[in-house]
């Protein structure tokens, strides 16, 4: 797999993370339920007024639209939205359509606190949440959403600074499977 960002002296991938597929589901069920009722009402509502069931007609239509290209929007985000922990750095790469792209990085030096946020019976279940880590930077955040088993990462992250911080900025390398 290409990195969106090319390693710095002596850097090692150690991990690459993108949004549980579950959390991806999710909001395509969301999505889904809610065009339904859209769809169900817009037909109620052209069998009450018979003079403009075109109307509603193009409203379904333009809802079917609608969702579809929501659908393949967030597909397209899920496989285009990385976080990538190396032994030297956070880096957040995220490309929202095929000429747009936000990179954010942050050296694991910086990284002052970690915590987890598990919102919901169903990311309890299926082991996903939010690891934020608060920086030194202006930006204050950095900010894992929607990953999976996000106690470990949080584990490999506390570990991670922690040798870098005793090495004086990059830790050694210990490469390990990537996790999705």
């Amino acid at each position: 797999m290409g990195l969106p960002v090319n390693l710095q002296q002596d850097e090692v991938v150690v991990a690459v993370r993108k949004r549980h597929p579950v959390y991806v589901i999710l909001k395509g069920i969301l999505a889904l339920v809610i065009a339904g009722l859209a769809i169900w009402l817009f037909s109620w509502l052209s069998g009450a007024s018979p003079w403009t069931t075109s109307i509603w007609g193009w409203l379904m239509g333009a809802t079917v639209v609608i969702v579809a290209l929501y659908l393949g929007l967030l597909f397209y985000r899920y496989q285009n939205d990385l976080w990538i922990v190396t032994n030297q750095r956070l880096i957040d790469s995220l490309r929202t359509t095929p000429v747009n792209q936000s990179i954010s990085s942050t050296d694991l030096i910086n990284v002052q606190d970690i915590r987890i946020e598990r919102r919901g019976i169903l990311a309890t279940i299926f082991n996903f949440g939010d690891v934020v880590c608060q920086t030194a930077s202006t930006e204050g955040e950095f900010s894992f959403r929607g990953v999976g088993d996000p106690k470990g990462l949080m584990e490999k992250l506390d570990r991670l600074r922690d040798e870098a911080r005793r090495s004086g900025g990059s830790a050694p390398a210990q490469p390990q499977p990537a996790a999705g």
